[in-house]
């Protein structure tokens, strides 16, 4: 599943405003939600907090802009909005729910919170083999769970092309998700050239494809990216195209496997 971050209508775009304000206020919930009960302030303690009158307003300010903020270029733009982008806005939500000098906590509550907080750790470790486990079997969207395995075959295939000439591997084309996220584990770091699109990647223009080449990542039966290969393959010829099954292991277990073409576009001599 690809995101599609321009809405269609202004109706979506409120609709995506709602969801990730209230995706937000669902990330924040069981904090609020365990101060409410523990500490137990008053309207008066909450509004003070959240929007306070004295120094701690810098720190009301940090918190709400990057959550408010956004919503303006998306009204303007069409812009649909994910609640996940407001999580590193919530680093300040115990600032908002305990700043102000209205919240009394006792030693007692302070105790619970704290305990609280560790046996949600602890269990969340407990739990994570089962997580892994789980996403290895149910995959990831966009393919992004073979990205490093999909590198090192493109990696491969580049240096036994023969017509690259030994030249490192500096660009990398592809699906958005697949080519940003393989790019991070290409041994000599790769700039990628997303959806063959130069709106995306505007580095990435046909000089410098011509004079350094560079490796395409398809999934075996996507049409529009096999198409690419064959377009940039008559364009500089002499590469490699190679159809490779990937299979991602961890703690003896194995998910499901892919199939890729790794298709290789030397420089043109």
């Amino acid at each position: 599943m690809t995101w599609r971050r321009v809405s269609t209508s202004f109706v979506e775009v409120l609709q995506s405003l709602f969801e990730c304000l209230a995706g937000t206020a669902g990330y924040a919930a069981i904090a609020i939600a365990l101060v409410l009960v523990l500490a137990r302030p008053s309207p008066r303690a909450l509004a003070g907090g959240f929007f306070p009158r004295d120094e701690r307003r810098n720190a009301a300010i940090l918190f709400w802009v990057p959550i408010l903020l956004p919503t303006v270029p998306a009204l303007i733009k069409n812009i649909n909005l994910i609640s996940l982008w407001n999580t590193p806005a919530l680093n300040l939500l115990p600032v908002m729910l305990l700043g102000s000098a209205l919240v009394t906590l006792p030693r007692v509550a302070v105790a619970r919170i704290a305990g609280v907080a560790l046996v949600f750790t602890l269990v969340s470790v407990a739990l994570s083999p089962v997580v892994a486990f789980v996403i290895l079997k149910q995959g990831v969207e966009n393919n992004a769970a073979y990205a490093r395995l999909v590198m090192e075959a493109a990696d491969r295939e580049w240096h036994a092309t023969q017509a690259t000439g030994g030249k490192p591997l500096k660009l990398i084309a592809g699906p958005f998700v697949l080519v940003s996220s393989a790019s991070f584990y290409g041994a000599d770091k790769p700039s990628t050239l997303a959806e063959f699109s130069p709106y995306l990647s505007p580095w990435a223009d046909t000089a410098r494809i011509l004079r350094e080449g560079m490796a395409i990542m398809c999934e075996a039966g996507d049409p529009n990216c096999l198409k690419a290969i064959e377009i940039f393959s008559a364009i500089s010829p002499g590469g490699r195209r190679t159809e490779v099954t990937l299979t991602r292991r961890w703690l003896g277990f194995e998910n499901a496997p892919k199939r890729f073409m790794i298709a290789t576009i030397p420089p043109r001599q």
